[in-house]
Order: structure tokens, then sequence, then C-alpha cells
């Protein structure tokens, strides 16, 4: 390749290409890719029978993960410009590169963006499984597939694949042409090159803007349940016990609330699972925001792993509350996740296991908690925000009926538990709990409309 003495250091391999900060982006890049490859795998092996609009776009992602995993793993390796540090290809093989960092990226971004769409009908609009799959499935599949292939083909007409920093991706070659006028554009078009560049940082930018407007709207929403939730049980609990109307009151307000209860915890542990979604192309993508400006070798391999550790953010959030796998392969990811890095993050208890495990499982346990159930009312009065009108003690009810009243809290306390282990696994559902998800979306549509 030519250079001028002006461009001598550009091009000087202890300056750029081979500094320590490129070496350690090398193999951290190689490293993150590999991960995140596992990663997307196992969610694609636990979400391949497309039970639900969920896991077919879980599909999607993790697919496009993994194409473009495979692309980034081999780092500098198919770049034909051999002054890269590790760059060994050929034209070929960096424009094989490009290709699939490109669709996969492209694909990667768009069906986040309709994971966090998606979380916001089902948690905010209350549209059902079947809305879901008629309408709104149809139209990503729609933009989004026409639309990738688009933006990696096109780039083919005009050999827009070239080397690009560490990397195979849209660029003319070599990088100064256009830009000075001792260098010739062999390969692609720099005005060119600026117009996909403005269409590719366009989808990102409005991407991250749908997912922080997704995860804003998600947090209000939950906000709004427990506030009117909290309103709701305070003003049952202000009221006159003496008076029979007054009771009267307080018992249908506890029954209302006592249905809407479990609706609204599944409603919030959706929309966690939403949000924690909606950040991870916040955590994967504006790195390389902030690398444009601020570029110390420290961050550029913090940028690097960020960037390539998308599959990993999402089998970790996948993985949060999901106590069953089908696979050996998912069954072992979660079991090293658990004893290893994050414990804290699945389940419901310190070492990982489940909170099912914790409750009465048999109809023996379940018949002596019953039996016990009035030493246990007061510490079951306090089990969630619904039940703040007060104990049963300070209602005007015979003796006769505490025990029955008794019986009939802890069988809805236990069926509560249930649903709420629905709720949160609902991005997921087992077997079992796959039936009556969109049972339990129409429940909560109807009790929003009655809170």
């Amino acid at each position: 390749m030519n250079s001028t003495d002006n461009d001598s250091q550009y091009y000087d391999d202890d300056y750029y290409y081979f500094g320590p900060g490129e070496v350690s982006s090398f193999v951290i890049t190689r490293i993150a890719s590999g991960i995140s490859i596992l990663s997307a795998l196992c969610i694609l092996l636990e979400t391949r029978r497309f039970r639900v609009c969920l896991h077919q776009i879980l599909f999607s992602l993790s697919c496009a993960l993994i194409i473009s995993g495979i692309a980034s793993i081999f780092g500098t390796t198919p770049l034909s410009d051999h002054d890269f540090y590790g760059a060994r290809g050929t034209t070929a093989t960096c424009s094989l590169q490009g290709f699939f960092l490109q669709l996969g990226g492209t694909l990667a971004v768009m069906w986040d963006v309709a994971l966090s769409i998606i979380f916001l009908f089902i948690v905010k609009y209350n549209w059902t499984e079947r809305r879901l799959s008629t309408s709104l499935m149809r139209v990503f599949h729609g933009v989004i597939w026409p639309v990738a292939i688009a933006l990696c083909v096109a780039p083919l007409f005009f050999e827009l694949y070239n080397p690009y920093y560490d990397l195979c991706w849209i660029a003319a070659y070599p990088s100064q042409c256009g830009y000075d006028d001792d260098y010739e554009c062999e390969r692609g078009s720099p005005l060119v090159e600026q117009v996909f560049h403005i269409l590719n940082t366009a989808i990102l930018i409005l991407a991250i803007a749908v997912s922080i407007g997704s995860m804003l709207t998600l947090f209000w929403h939950v906000r709004e349940l427990e506030n009117r939730n909290h309103r709701y049980s305070f003003g049952a609990s202000t009221t006159d016990s003496g008076q029979q109307s007054t009771t009267n009151h307080t018992n249908l307000g506890r029954e209302s609330t006592s249905t809407s209860g479990p609706d609204r915890r599944r409603s919030q542990a959706v929309a966690l699972q939403g949000m924690l979604y909606s950040s991870t192309i916040v955590l994967a993508n504006v790195p390389t925001f902030i690398a444009n400006y601020y570029s110390p070798t420290w961050f550029l391999v913090v940028t690097a792993a960020s960037r390539n550790l998308y599959g990993l953010y999402y089998l970790l959030i996948f993985m949060r509350k999901k106590s069953s796998f089908e696979t050996r392969y998912g069954r072992l990811i979660h079991w090293i996740f658990q004893r290893c890095c994050c414990c804290c993050c699945f389940g419901g208890d310190g070492d990982g296991r489940h909170s099912r495990s914790s409750r009465p499982t048999s109809k023996t346990q379940q018949a002596a908690s019953t039996r016990n159930g009035i030493q246990e009312e007061p510490a079951a009065s306090m089990r969630d925000a619904n039940d703040t009108h007060g104990t049963m003690e300070d209602q005007p009810v015979a003796i006769g009926t505490v025990h029955e009243t008794t019986v009939q809290r802890e069988t809805t306390r236990n069926i509560d538990n249930n649903r709420q282990e629905s709720a949160a696994s609902f991005f997921c559902p087992s077997d079992d709990e796959n039936a009556s998800l969109e049972a339990g979306l129409s429940t909560l549509h109807s009790a929003e409309v009655t809170s």
C-alpha cells in the first residue's frame, strides 16, 4: 500500500495496528464473540418450538446473534489488508465477513426493537397471543427481513465490504481515498459509504430510542398500577368498620383487590422482563458511540467486549426466572451460571433454586398449613400490598366464620403463588403454563378494566 511521510505514523505497526490496545481488542473480540455464540445457541435451542410470539422473536434474534458472532469471532483474520494485526485474508473473505456482520447486526437490532414493542403491547395494551400472531408478527416479518437483506446485499454491488478498523465492514478502500489526492479509490466510493453509514446509524439510533421509550413506558405503567393499588387499599382501610354498609364495602373491596392483585403482579413481572430486554441494546451499542470521541486503550477493550457480548446479555435475562430447561445444553449453562457468576439472578432463593421448592408440595403439607391458618394469618396478611385493609380481627365477623375465611384465604394464597410464578416465567412458559397463557392475558385485561 502506498503511503506518504505524513501518513507513515498511521500505518506504523507500533502506533496503530500492533499496539497493546489493538492486540487486547483482537483477543477480547474473539472471546466475547464465542461466549455470545454459545449464549445465543442456548436461547435458540430452548425456543425452537415457537410456542408463543416471544419465542419466535427470541429465536430470530438468536439466529442473528449467531450469524454476527461467527463473523466477529474471526476478528482481523479475514482482512485483505495485511497491515492490520492478524490479517490473513483476501478480498473475498473480507466481503464475506462484512456481509454477515451487516446481516446479523441489522437483524439483531431490528428484532430487539420488535421484542421491546411486543412487551409494550402485552403489558400496556393487553394484546392477546392470537392478536399478536395475526397482526403484529406479520408486520415484523414483512419489514425486518426485506430491510435487512437489502442493507446487506446492496454494498456488494458497490464493492463496499473492505477493512474498517479491526473488521471488514462498509468502507471505501483505501480509507484515505476521497479525502487525500494521493490516494485513488480501488474499491467502493466514499459518498456511497457515507450513505450506508447514515442509514445504519439512523436505524441504530431509532432502535435505541424505541427501546428507551419502551422501558420508560413500562416503568410508568408499573408505577401507575402500584399507585392505583395503594390508593384503593388506603381508601378501603379508612372506612368505618362499625357500620354494616361500610363493612360490606370493605369486603367488596377486598374481594376485588384479591382478584386483581395477582394480575397486577403478573403485569409487573412481564414489564420488568421487558425493561431488561430493552436495556440490552443500550448496553451493547452506547459504548461504541462514546468510543468515537473518547478512545483510550482501556475503553477500546471495554467497547470490544460490550458490543460482542450481546448474546450473553439476552441469556442472563432469559434464564433469570426460568426454572426448567428442555435441553441438556440449557440445563448445563443454567448450572454453570448458578454456581459461577449470577446466583442471585436465577430463581427465587439465594442458592439459585426456584421459590416453588420452598412451598408445601404435598396435599398433607398443604392441609397442615391450612389447619394452622389462624396462627399464620398475621404473617399472611403481609404477603402483598393488596392486604393492607387490616387483619380479620378488625372486621365485625362471627367467630364461627374465622376458620372458614382463613381456609378460603389460604387457598387463594396458594392459587396466587402459582399464578405469580407463571407471571415470573411468562416470557418463556413451560408446557403446563403455556395452555393458560392466553387466558391469563385475558384475565389481566379484565382486571385492569374492573380496577
